[in-house]
């Protein structure tokens, strides 16, 4: 599938490239899309910048030809990160909404949001207490995207805020009866609260532990503590953390911190190994996209031990930077792209 700048949504057959259905009008003409999400036949996105429109959420059931396209403005910032969406077991869609107002939850303040199936109307959701720092702006998506995992056979979220605090929450009720209370509320691990894209969920096969794994951009919050640290790590790091069991209830413990790695791309994982790149973009709001291109680095592939953080490996500096994507992995490879609009792939083996 693949967005075209007029907002036509265009359906291609994987073996050949050409068009399986007529083109289907899906966002607004000039959108800039931060996340394109399928679950089982319906397609959603999140809109960013305001370009093309006030920004919003919109979904598209693909088998109904009768069926209209719904959408959930913001009425003010982007959903957060860069996958724009989350999907829960029962198809619930879950998006973070910095600032803006609902019908429903008021006024947005790091608002995670449980959006109905398909219609996308709000059922639930979890307002942060604390007040947050001004939202940056610059022309990638601010934030980062909440994350639906299975522990112990509950559904939880992972969710961050513009105070570089992680929370995790309830699927069943997002932040309980007053819709402020999660499960868990970490104390802050990022200096400039910026813990930025995505998140990734990784379980060892040998304990069963599950690990999660966050972006920080810029240095560690003053007093955060992990059990292990593999350097200084002044512009950016992935930090990891075990969800364990306390009270009943679950917890983060932090785990280890990386070496640095300058405005860290959402990380992925495969095979007890945690990927991520270092985007080489500036750390700063505000930046137009003549000043992110003036004096952004070039990006660096990096592969770290899941369980330590230790580097296993990294590229050679691409030819330019990269904006805020993840990356992903596939078919025994990695995949991350540049600016100058190349596609890198490096392969890794499956064990024997």
């Amino acid at each position: 599938m693949a967005l075209a700048a007029d907002g036509n949504l265009h359906v291609l057959y994987q073996s050949n490239g050409a068009e399986a259905m007529p083109p289907v009008k899906f966002l607004p003409a000039g959108s800039l899309a931060s996340g394109v999400n399928l679950d089982e036949s319906i397609l959603y996105a999140a809109t960013v910048g305001n370009c093309g429109g006030p920004n919003a959420i919109y979904a598209l059931d693909l088998e109904n030809k009768e069926a209209s396209v719904a959408s959930f403005p913001t009425n003010g910032s982007a959903a957060s990160g860069n996958g724009g969406t989350a999907i829960g077991n029962d198809g619930t869609v879950y998006a973070q909404i910095a600032e803006g107002n609902g019908s429903v939850a008021g006024k947005y303040n790091d608002t995670v949001l449980a959006l109905t199936k398909g219609e996308l109307k709000v059922k639930d959701y979890f307002t942060p207490t604390e007040k947050m720092p001004a939202v940056a702006h610059a022309p990638w998506a601010q934030g980062a995207t909440p994350m639906v995992f299975t522990w112990k056979n509950r559904e939880l979220l992972l969710a961050g805020a513009r105070d570089g605090r992680l929370y995790l929450l309830d699927a069943a009720s997002l932040g309980g009866a007053d819709h402020h209370t999660p499960l868990y509320r970490s104390d802050p691990i990022a200096a400039q609260g910026s813990v930025q894209g995505a998140f990734a969920t990784w379980e060892d096969p040998n304990t069963s532990t599950t690990w999660v794994y966050a972006s920080v951009w810029g240095p560690a919050a003053t007093g955060a503590k992990f059990a292990a640290s593999n350097g200084p790590a002044p512009n950016g790091s992935i930090v990891a953390f075990k969800v364990e069991e306390r009270n009943g209830k679950p917890v983060l413990v932090p785990g280890w911190s990386s070496a640095n790695v300058a405005s860290p791309s959402a990380p992925a994982t495969a095979n007890g190994v945690v990927f991520v790149v270092s985007t080489g973009l500036p750390q700063t709001g505000g930046v137009s996209v003549q000043q992110v291109e003036s004096t952004a680095k070039p990006a660096v592939l990096y592969a770290l031990d899941a369980l330590t953080g230790k580097q296993l490996f990294q590229s050679p500096s691409a030819s330019a930077f990269s904006y805020n994507r993840a990356v992903s992995v596939a078919n025994g490879r990695v995949y991350f792209t540049t600016h100058d609009n190349t596609l890198y792939a490096y392969g890794f083996p499956f064990p024997q």
